[in-house]
């Protein structure tokens, strides 16, 4: 069991992938809400099982349900690899414990070295079997009603929606903001749509996780960060650009135009 959110089962599916080079099953916890994308996100492979268990209503019960599990995992003879860390708090003490660098690395990092995975399975042992019929019919419902041309937007947190700072230029496109799609769909179905956008604005949250892990050329098309909506210590060094994924524009204070 890691952090729970869907971005966290994304940015730690190369971890959980890579365990399986010295396990026979990985099984892993994930809350109620998430399970059909998670389902989805390892439906490969079948040697990680998912575990399901109920919503944790806070970050404190979602430590005690980790405790819990980790004791009778442990008792059945399962070796454990649980934690859930408040990153918004504790940062420093945090990754001095992990042996880390607060100013140069982000909590990307401090997740693969709990694990003792090597930070570039987050990215080279990132897999998805994709459903290409299905993001066909997404993708054709799409530049149907908007075209081609278009931007793809992420600006939902759990709070509700944040608004933007977006170009002249921008404005004049299309915003295709998935959350408001009437049709019910897993947030895999999005993946050639986010392809074939000419721009791609994303505020920190799981959208952005998915989006890191296709590791689209800048080259053709515009990838936005708009990091002023949810900074946090945590999100230092190379958290937006590292050398598996680059070419963004780190937007770290709202301005009246890009």
């Amino acid at each position: 069991m890691h952090n729970t959110g869907l971005g966290d089962h994304i940015l730690m599916s190369g971890a959980v992938r890579h365990l399986l080079s010295y396990y026979d099953i990985v099984r892993l916890v994930v809350f109620k809400r998430k399970v059909s994308n998670v389902k989805y996100l390892f439906r490969d492979e079948p040697r990680i099982q998912i575990w399901e268990e109920p919503d944790a209503l806070t970050g404190k019960h979602a430590q005690r349900k980790a405790k819990t599990l980790r004791r009778n995992h442990s008792k059945e003879g399962w070796e454990t690899k649980l934690f859930f860390y408040p990153i918004m708090k504790d940062w420093p003490d945090l990754v001095k414990r992990a042996g880390l660098d607060e100013q140069k690395n982000n909590w990307h990092q401090l997740f693969y070295q709990t694990l003792d995975v090597d930070f570039r399975h987050r990215y080279e042992s990132f897999y998805i079997e994709r459903n290409g019929e299905r993001e066909d019919e997404i993708y054709k419902k799409v530049i149907q009603e908007h075209g081609k041309d278009y931007s793809f937007v992420c600006n939902k947190t759990n709070k509700g929606f944040r608004d933007l700072t977006f170009s002249d230029k921008e404005d004049r496109l299309p915003k295709i903001i998935p959350d408001h799609f009437k049709e019910q769909t897993l947030l895999f179905d999005w993946m050639k749509v986010i392809e074939k956008a000419k721009i791609i604005h994303t505020i920190d949250t799981s959208w952005m996780h998915l989006i890191k892990s296709m590791r689209l050329k800048p080259e053709n098309r515009i990838k936005v960060f708009h990091r002023y909506v949810r900074d946090v210590p945590a999100n230092n060094g190379d958290y937006i650009n590292d050398k598996w994924d680059n070419g963004w524009i780190d937007l770290k204070k709202r301005i009246g135009r890009l």
